[in-house]
């Protein structure tokens, strides 16, 4: 087994490591930072219901649900965060075994796992809007951090 680097850069703020994230269950140890963080959005801040639930409590398909149930259910998320985008992207960064979080204003992420990627210094990325909506996000939900908004260059170690 190997371990791969990957390289970062984006436009954001590092988390401080004591934040609660809101979007993170604390009594569920296998609760995902990042898929949390769209759902959380959707559902618990702006009330998003789906028409069709194709899923069970325990994760399993619902008896009777069709293929087309399952892509209804994903095209409509898809549908509403194009009306409604989240304002951030979640970055992990450092390892796997202690990772530090980075909120970045969505379209500022970029990276490269092997190849050498070429990029212009200042990064220039069309994000405009974004920033604002991004700085309104940290203020609103209370995000507490310890570097930024500015470009963050970083790592991250998978096993």
């Amino acid at each position: 087994m190997g371990m791969d680097a990957e390289a970062q850069i984006n436009f954001g703020i590092i988390l401080a490591k004591e934040w609660p994230m809101p979007w993170v269950d604390p009594e569920d140890s296998t609760d995902d930072p990042e898929g949390s963080l769209t759902e959380w959005w959707i559902h618990a801040i702006h009330g998003f219901k789906h028409s069709v639930e194709p899923w069970t409590d325990a994760g399993e398909r619902a008896p009777g649900v069709s293929d087309e149930d399952v892509s209804r259910y994903f095209d409509e998320q898809v549908e509403w965060l194009e009306e409604k985008p989240l304002p951030v992207t979640l970055v992990c960064t450092a390892s796997c075994d202690d990772p530090t979080w980075i909120l970045a204003v969505p379209g500022s992420f970029f990276n490269s796992w092997e190849e050498p990627v070429e990029i212009v210094i200042p990064p220039t990325v069309p994000i405009g809007d974004r920033v604002k909506a991004f700085v309104q996000f940290l203020q609103e939900y209370g995000v507490a951090y310890t570097k930024g908004p500015c470009w963050l260059l970083s790592s991250y170690l998978s096993y």
